[in-house]
C-alpha cells in the first residue's frame, strides 16, 4: 500500500526518498548495536553460577578465559562458604573477638574449635558472675563496603573481596595447566582486583586481571570475568540483623525460657524444675518437702532448652513445623512465636529461621544451700500457749540466673539453584533474679558496628623485648607439650601471643613490661602463670640464648570414696559421733570441690570442679584434681522419713490434758563443709581421697519426741560441725 501510495504521488519523490533513507539509517544502527551488544555479552549458565562473557575473546585463548572464570566461580563459593559463619571469614582480623573455647558464654565468640566460631551478633561482655548493670556488646560486620563507616574494610563485601585475591594465585597455579594442555603462554600484565556487590537479587563478583596469551605466533588480551552467585544475602543478612535488635528490645528467648521454667516447674516434685519467683507455694507442717540437687537441675533446664529452643518460629518466615501439642495445651504457643519481621517480604518469605542451642554451654546458678535446693523455712508457731511446740511454714521459691548461646540458622532453600544455603549468628541468652536482661536498645548500632578498641598493649609493634624463649613440659612426665597457649598482660589487659610447638617451644617477642604476667594454658593441665616478668628492652626474660622451662601440672584423677558421720541421740543429748556409714540403696550424696586462691595474685586459681554424685548404694567414683586448696561439701540425702509417735502433754490441776498428735518426719540433707590442700607431690603419689559426709540419725532415738528437730536447728548445727571439724577433715591416700 505504501509503495502504490507513492507511486501515485510523483511530485513527492524526493520526501519520499529521504524517508526511505531515515528508516534505514535506524534499522541499520539498531541492528548493529544489537549484534555488538551480543558479541560483547552474553549470559552462560553454569551449574549454579551465571557467567557474563565477552564473545569477542577469540576461540584461540578461551581455554584461557573459561579458566580463570571457573577459579572465580570456586574461589567466590569458598567464600561464601566461610563468611556464612557469622559474616565473618577470619575472626583473628578483628581485636576485639576474643574466643574461648572452654566457655561460650565469657567468649565474644561462639566457639567451633580452638581458633574457629561464630561471633555473637549480641552478648554481654561482662563476666557472668558480676551483678547487673552490664555491658552488652555485639559484632555483626557491615553488609556492604557503603555501610562500613569504620573505615577498615570489616563489610562482607571487602571481606570476600581480599579472600578471593588472596585465593586465586593458588587457584590459577601460574596458569601451568593452560601451557600443558594446550600450549598457550599467560603472562600477567597487572595485579588482580575483585569487587563483590550484594544486590537484592544476588551476589557479583567482579575480576579484574589484565593477561597476555600467546598461541603459536599471535598474542591476545583478556581482562574481566564476571560471574553471578544466585544467592539472597542482602534478604539474609537483614532478617538476621532483625532478629538481633528484637531480641535486644524485647528478650523473646528469654521470655520464652522462663515460660519453659515455669511449665516443668513444681513445689511438690522433685523430678520437676522448683519454682521460680511467683509460683512459690507456701506450705505448714512435718510432710516430706522435695529437695532438689543443683546440678540435676542445671541438666534438667539444659535438655529443655535443647529441646524446646528450636519449636521458637518466626512469624513471616516459611515455618516448616507445627508446633508440639504441649506448647498449646500449656498456652505457650504465642509465646513461640517471633513477630514484626518484614513479612511482606517475598524473599523473607522463602526463607527459614531455626534456633539451636547446645547442652554443652551454659552459665547456672541458682540460690540454694551449696549444691542441695531445699525449701526455704520460717519458724511458725501453733498451739504455742498450750504446748509449747513450733512447727515450720515452708516458702518454696527459687532464683534462676542464666546465660545460654543460640546459634540462628537463617536459610535460603532457593539459593544456588535449590542447592540452598545456610547462614549462622550466634546470640546470647541471659536471665538475672529470674528476669531477662536488658539492653539500652537502640544504642548498640546493629547495622554499622564499629570494632572494638584495640589494646596499645597487644599491637605487634610493641613486641620489642627481644626474643623470649618458653619451653613448656608435663610435670609428671617431662615430655613437651604443644599446643600450650601463651597469654601476656600487666593484670588489667591481656594479650594471646602464640602457640607452643610439638616440641613445647615457643619463642617470640613480647610487649616491654616491668611487671607483666605469663600465663600458659592447656586443656588438661593447670594454668601456670609467670608473675613479674621484666621484658625491658636489650633485658629479655628469660636472658637472651637460653630458654625458661615451664611445668606444666596436669589433671590426676582420684577415686572418691565417702564415709557418713552420724548425729545421733544418747540421753536428751545429741552429738556427732565418729562412726562411718556406706550409701545404702535409695540414698543420695553429691560431692562437690571447689579450689579457692589462697595466696595474693593466685586469681587464676579460682576453680569449680564438677560434682561428683554418688547413690544406691555405690562406694565410690572419680574426680579430676590440681594441686591446691581446696573447699570439699558433701550433702547426703537419706531420702527417708521418721515415725514420731502421739505424746500427750499432762496439763496439771489447772489445766487440761494436750495430745499432740503422730507424724511422720523427713530426714533433711545435711551439707558439711571442709577444707584441705594437696600439693603436687602429694596429689600424683596418691589415689583416692576419702571425704566424710553429715546424717541425722532420728531413726534409732529410742524416744522420739517432736523436740528432738530441734537437733536440725540452723543456728545450732553449725558450731556443732565446727567444734568436730576433725571429723570431716578429708584424706588422702
Amino acid at each position: 500500500m505504501l509503495a502504490l501510495f507513492l507511486l501515485g504521488c510523483p511530485e513527492s519523490k524526493k520526501g519520499q526518498v529521504t524517508m526511505f533513507i531515515i528508516i534505514a539509517i535506524i534499522i541499520l544502527f539498531a541492528s548493529a548495536l544489537f549484534f555488538y551488544l551480543r558479541s560483547y555479552i552474553q549470559g552462560e549458565q553454569v551449574g549454579e553460577t551465571a557467567i557474563i562473557r565477552n564473545l569477542k575473546v577469540d576461540k584461540d585463548i578461551l581455554p584461557v578465559q573459561e579458566y580463570v572464570e571457573q577459579c572465580l566461580i570456586q574461589t567466590s563459593e569458598e567464600a561464601l562458604d566461610v563468611i556464612r559463619w557469622g559474616g565473618v571469614i577470619n575472626i583473628t582480623a578483628w581485636p576485639s573477638l576474643m574466643i574461648n573455647p572452654a566457655d561460650a558464654t565469657e567468649s565474644a565468640v561462639y566457639p567451633l574449635s580452638d581458633d574457629r566460631g561464630i561471633p555473637y551478633w549480641l552478648f554481654v561482655a561482662t563476666p557472668n558472675r558480676i551483678d547487673p548493670p552490664v555491658t552488652f556488646s555485639g559484632y555483626p560486620p557491615p553488609l556492604t563496603k557503603a555501610e562500613d563507616a569504620t573505615g577498615l574494610n570489616y563489610s562482607m563485601e571487602a571481606q570476600m573481596e581480599k579472600y578471593i585475591g588472596e585465593k586465586m594465585p593458588e587457584c590459577l597455579d601460574g596458569f601451568r595447566p593452560i601451557k600443558e594442555l594446550y600450549q598457550i603462554d599467560v603472562t600477567p600484565q597487572g595485579n588482580a582486583s575483585v569487587t563483590a556487590s550484594v544486590t537484592e537479587d544476588d551476589v557479583r563478583f567482579l575480576l579484574r586481571y589484565p593477561l597476555d596469551a600467546q598461541k603459536d605466533a599471535n598474542t591476545y588480551h583478556t581482562e574481566e570475568y564476571y560471574i553471578i552467585q544466585p544467592i539472597h544475602l542482602k534478604a539474609i543478612y537483614e532478617a538476621a540483623s532483625k532478629l538481633t535488635a528484637l531480641e535486644a528490645k524485647t528478650s523473646y528467648m528469654e521470655i520464652f525460657t522462663l515460660s519453659l521454667i515455669d511449665m516443668f516447674s513444681s513445689s511438690k516434685d522433685e523430678q520437676a524444675l522448683p519454682p521460680r519467683g511467683f509460683r512459690s507455694q507456701m506450705t505448714l507442717g512435718f510432710e516430706p518437702q522435695p529437695v532438689w540437687d543443683k546440678m540435676e537441675v542445671e541438666a534438667n533446664v539444659k535438655n529443655i532448652l535443647a529441646s524446646y529452643l528450636p519449636m521458637l518460629k518466626v512469624v513471616g518466615t516459611k515455618i516448616t513445623a507445627e508446633p508440639p501439642e504441649q506448647l498449646i495445651n500449656r498456652g505457650l504457643y504465642y509465646s513461640s512465636m517471633v513477630y514484626n519481621l518484614n513479612a511482606s517480604d517475598p524473599y523473607t518469605q522463602n526463607l527459614e529461621v531455626d534456633f539451636l542451642y547446645n547442652p554443652a554451654y551454659i552459665y547456672f546458678d541458682l540460690d540454694c544451700d551449696g549444691g542441695i535446693c531445699r525449701s526455704n523455712t520460717v519458724p511458725f508457731n501453733i498451739w504455742q500457749q498450750t504446748t509449747g511446740m513450733t512447727s515450720t511454714l515452708y516458702f518454696t521459691s527459687f532464683s534462676y540466673e542464666i546465660s545460654y548461646p543460640v546459634i540462628i540458622t537463617i536459610r535460603d532453600p532457593s539459593a544456588l539453584n535449590g542447592k540452598g544455603y545456610d547462614f549462622f549468628i550466634a546470640v546470647e541468652g541471659n536471665i538475672r533474679v529470674n528476669r531477662p536482661l536488658t539492653t539500652n536498645f537502640p544504642t548498640i548500632n546493629y547495622a554499622q558496628p564499629p570494632p572494638a578498641p584495640r589494646t596499645l598493649l597487644c599491637e605487634p609493634e610493641m613486641r620489642t623485648s627481644g626474643n623470649v624463649s618458653l619451653i613448656a613440659k608435663d610435670y609428671t612426665s617431662g615430655r613437651p607439650v604443644g599446643g600450650a597457649e601463651i597469654y601476656f598482660g600487666d593484670g588489667l589487659s591481656q594479650c594471646y601471643m602464640g602457640k607452643t610447638n610439638s616440641g613445647g617451644a615457643f619463642t617470640s617477642p613480647f610487649p616491654i613490661l616491668a611487671k607483666g604476667i605469663i600465663e600458659i594454658k592447656k586443656q588438661g593441665y593447670d594454668i601456670e602463670a609467670h608473675q613479674a616478668v621484666t621484658t625491658l628492652p636489650g633485658r629479655p626474660w628469660p636472658s637472651a640464648g637460653s630458654s625458661q622451662l615451664i611445668a606444666l601440672e596436669p589433671q590426676k584423677e582420684l577415686n572418691v570414696s565417702l564415709h557418713i558421720r552420724p548425729l545421733r541421740k544418747s540421753g536428751n543429748a545429741w552429738s556427732i559421733v565418729d562412726d562411718a556409714l556406706a550409701l545404702q540403696d535409695g540414698q543420695y550424696a553429691r560431692i562437690s570441690f571447689s579450689r579457692i586462691p589462697i595466696e595474693e595474685g593466685d586469681y587464676f586459681k579460682d576453680m569449680v570442679i564438677p560434682p561428683v554424685a554418688l547413690e544406691n548404694g555405690a562406694l565410690d567414683s572419680t574426680t579430676l584434681l590440681f594441686p591446691g586448696t581446696y573447699d570439699v561439701e558433701v550433702t547426703f540425702v537419706p531420702n527417708e522419713t521418721v515415725h514420731i509417735p502421739e505424746k500427750t502433754i499432762h496439763g496439771g490441776l489447772f489445766a487440761p490434758d494436750v495430745t499432740i498428735p503422730a507424724i511422720d518426719t523427713f530426714i533433711p540433707p545435711l551439707p558439711v563443709t571442709a577444707r584441705f590442700t594437696i600439693d603436687r607431690d602429694e596429689l600424683y603419689d596418691k589415689s583416692e581421697i576419702i571425704v566424710y559426709g553429715l546424717y541425722y540419725d532420728l531413726a534409732s532415738a529410742g524416744d522420739k519426741t517432736i523436740d528432738d528437730l530441734a537437733a536440725m536447728d540452723e543456728d545450732h548445727l553449725p558450731s556443732m560441725i565446727q567444734a568436730n571439724q576433725g571429723l570431716f577433715a578429708p584424706e588422702i591416700q
